[in-house]
């Protein structure tokens, strides 16, 4: 059986919802308690990362865990939490992320995406599935 020690839960801070007041998008909960519940069944160890414009300065970047600190690490009490914030392109610096720490799951919300723009853009979802080892 394979052991799900190292997890990774991509959040992005910059959605609409995850502002101080705001409410928290669905697709951002569901893949936080995903994470959680993975963790707590394997005993793992959970990164929360998120990755900002390549052009971020680092009172961004430090906005970036603040929020995450302040919105997502309360809904995973009990579990072991570290919290990450980059800059660059996302599928990129997640999947360095992975190789960088052996991650075992990526845990990312899609919310559904309208087809042009997947077309011309696509997703970071959809990028870390086809990319990420």
């Amino acid at each position: 059986m394979v052991r799900l020690k190292n997890i990774l839960l991509a959040v992005d801070v910059l959605a609409e919802g995850m502002e101080a007041d705001g409410d928290m998008p669905i697709e951002i909960r569901s893949a936080v308690v995903g994470a959680r519940r993975a963790a707590e069944i394997e005993s793992g160890r959970l990164t929360v990362v998120t990755v900002l414009p390549e052009d971020a300065d680092p009172e961004l970047l430090d906005l970036g865990r603040h929020v995450i600190e302040d919105r997502v690490v309360p809904l995973l009490d009990g579990v072991d939490v570290s919290v990450v914030a980059l800059s660059g392109h996302p599928v990129l610096e997640l999947i360095r992320v992975v190789l960088r720490e052996g991650v075992d799951l990526v845990v990312v919300g899609a919310r559904p995406v309208r087809l042009l723009h997947r077309a011309i853009i696509g997703s970071v979802a959809m990028g870390l599935m086809r990319k990420c080892p």
